[in-house]
Formats: structure tokens, sequence, C-alpha cells
């Protein structure tokens, strides 16, 4: 009977589990492709699905002396940063890593890329058909006005970052079975869109990420991981370094005639997203648990992030995200390396990293991270693969 009562706990949590995170996919292109008036009420349905899965997955377990303290320190941080930033974001975050601790992960990448297809081709076509938004948008991109192709988003950029998400999460999903002529054709049919809505970081993203996705795919030596760990580490350190020292080092002087101008080059190169971080560290005062609205908008994630969610948030996802690099790197997953490095990389040109809808590096911390930190039953406290992924791979 116990037994019994056990199951039907374990199938609660996860059809409650799942519930919520399709309302999570529901609510991705919020800012980007649909504007719901309804998504407070979705959202706030999801938090309400991860919480009952939370619930039914702890009860009853004879390690809930042990669950108790993470579930306490995840769900009081989250609610000090509802309070000093008015944001259930921090607390949406840690509801989903607790209520997924024990699912799948590959199945939760395969949920977000069949609904991120859907939604950019439900977004073409509703801008084909004129009931949504339109193919062509004209506004004042990169200091003028001008006509872009959008594919139906409210800016190119929108649909850029979601193609992005797309091509990702498909070589994670799908580039460890694919030939060298399917990457050949990869490469024209992921590839041309960006270069129709002209996005740069677009266009430089792909020939990076794909760059790497043939490094990853086909050299077979051992020594290819170890290169690629080193490298991606070095990536990531490079990329902290250049965007939290813009507070710190001044600008170089700027002579009348003066070209290659470092700060200049790389100013141009993200279309002004430097001089906009700068001015943000220049301007305001760091905090611990961030603001609730900052003036000083910019796109780039980690600073956008640092403002938004504070420091305390982006020591933790800083160390989360090595961690995480680390373990997949012993567990020789050379796409969820790939995945990891995309999404770091292209936070250069958006700001998405404490979304979990959005930000892919949440979605391998599915069975990850905090079963790391409270390990099921019959698991080792460290092991990042959970049962039903060995399963899967297998």
């Amino acid at each position: 009977m116990f037994q019994h009562l056990t199951e039907n706990r374990k199938k609660a949590a996860m059809v409650f589990f799942w519930i919520g995170l399709f309302c999570e996919l529901l609510v991705s292109p919020s800012g980007f492709a649909f504007g719901g008036y309804h998504e407070p009420v979705i959202i706030v349905a999801g938090m309400a699905c991860f919480c009952v899965s939370i619930l039914c997955s702890v009860l009853g377990r004879e390690e809930i002396k042990h669950d108790w303290w993470i579930l306490g320190l995840l769900g009081a941080y989250g609610l000090l940063c509802y309070h000093f930033q008015h944001s259930a974001l921090v607390l949406r975050l840690a509801l989903i890593l607790l209520a997924g601790r024990e699912q799948n992960r590959k199945k939760v990448v395969q949920l977000f890329f069949y609904g991120t297809a859907v939604i950019v081709g439900l977004t073409f076509v509703l801008a084909a058909l004129g009931l949504h938004n339109s193919l062509v948008t004209e506004g004042f991109y990169r200091h003028e006005m001008e006509k872009r192709v959008s594919m139906g988003f409210y800016h190119p950029n929108g649909f850029s970052f979601f193609w992005m998400r797309l091509f990702v999460m498909g070589l994670y999903l799908y580039a460890d079975r694919m030939k060298g002529w399917m990457f050949a054709v990869l490469a024209v049919v992921a590839g041309a869109p960006f270069v129709l809505v002209e996005s740069k970081m677009g266009m430089a993203g792909f020939a990076v990420i794909f760059a790497a996705a043939l490094y990853f795919r086909f050299w077979k030596a051992e020594k290819a991981e170890k290169i690629a760990y080193v490298a991606g580490n070095v990536m990531m350190v490079a990329e902290l370094l250049l965007i939290y020292t813009l507070g710190i080092f001044p600008y170089p002087e700027h002579t009348m005639g003066e070209e290659n101008n470092y700060w200049d080059v790389m100013n141009t190169v993200t279309t002004g997203r430097l001089a906009h971080a700068r001015e943000a560290f220049q301007t305001i005062p760091m905090r611990f648990f961030g603001y609730r609205e900052v003036e000083q908008a910019t796109e780039i994630g980690f600073v956008n992030t640092f403002f938004h969610e504070g420091l305390i948030f982006v020591i933790l996802y800083v160390v989360v995200l090595f961690w995480l690099y680390r373990r997949l790197y012993r567990e020789h997953d050379r796409m969820g390396m790939l995945l990891v490095l995309a999404f770091t990389f292209y936070s250069l040109a958006e700001a998405y990293l404490p979304y979990f809808n959005k930000n892919g590096v949440w979605l391998l911390l599915i069975a990850g991270l905090p079963q790391w930190m409270m390990p099921a039953k019959g698991q080792t406290k460290g092991e990042l693969t959970s049962v039903n992924d060995k399963k899967t791979m297998a």
C-alpha cells in the first residue's frame, strides 16, 4: 500500500513538473514575438505546479531531513530577491531546478527545442498572413532608421536569438548522429536566416558555434576534449574580464584621425553595447540583490544580470557555470559543453541569463545541481546524470 502511494506521488510530481514546464515554454517568447496579457497568470500557475511537484517528491522520502536545508535556503534566497526586486524570477528558477531534480534533462531540452521551432514557425506564418506583426520592420537600428527583415518578431535580433537557440539545442540533441554532408546542408539552412535579418552577432555566433560543432563532432581524439575544455574556460574567463573591467579601466584617449582604437573597434563590433555597459558600471551603485528597474539598460547578459539580479546571483551563476562545464567534460558530453559555450558567448548580445526558459545552460541542470546537493535515493552525491538520462542514452 505504501509503495503504491509512493509511486503515485512520483507520478504526480512528474505530471505537475511538466505542466509547469509547459507554462514556462508558453511565456518564453514574451518581449520577442508575442506579448500576452495573461502571462502573469501563466507564470503563477507554473510556479504553483512546481511547488506541488516539489511537495510530492519530498513527502514520504527517507532523506527528508537532509532535503529541507536546501529547500529552505533556495526558497529564502528567492523570497529575498522578490522583496528587493519585486520580481519572482529567481524564485521561479529555484522552484524549477528543485522540482526537476529527478526528471530527464534530455527530454526537457527536446520540449524546448520543438517548442521553439513551433514558436518560430507560428510567428512567421502569422506575420506572412498579416495577422500578427510583419515580416519586415522599420525602426531605429544601429543609430539610424532602416528597414530590416524580422520574420514576425518585434526586432530582427529577437528572431536571431530564437533561431540561435533552435540551432544550438538541435546540435545538442542530434549532432552526434549527423554525417558530414548533413553539416553542409545545416550550414546553409541554419546560416542563411542570420544573413537575411542582418544580425551581426547572429552571423558571428553562428560561425563560431558551427566551427566548434565540427570540432566536437569529428575530432575523436581524447585530447580534443581536453583542448576544448581548456579553450572553453579561457573563452569564458576572457568574456567575464572584458565585461566586468569596463568600469575600472578608462577608455584610451581618442585622437583625431586615429584608427583601430581598441575600444572603438570592440564597441562597433558589439553595436554600442560596451559603451552602454560602461555607462551602467559608472553610474549605478552595486547591490547584492539588484534593482527592480535600471535606467541604463544594456543587452549584454552578464551586465544586465549584475544590475537586475545583483552581485550574489552573478557569483552563484558563474560558479555553477564553471562547475557544470567541468562536469560535462568529465562525462565526455561534448555537445553539452558546446551548448554551455554557445549560450555564454551569445550572452554578449542578449540579456537572458537568469531566465530558465531562454538560457539553455539551466536546461542542463535538470537532474543536475539540486540533485548534486540533495541526491535521490540510490544516487551518489555529485552525480550529474539522472537514472532516466542513462536509460535514454543507453
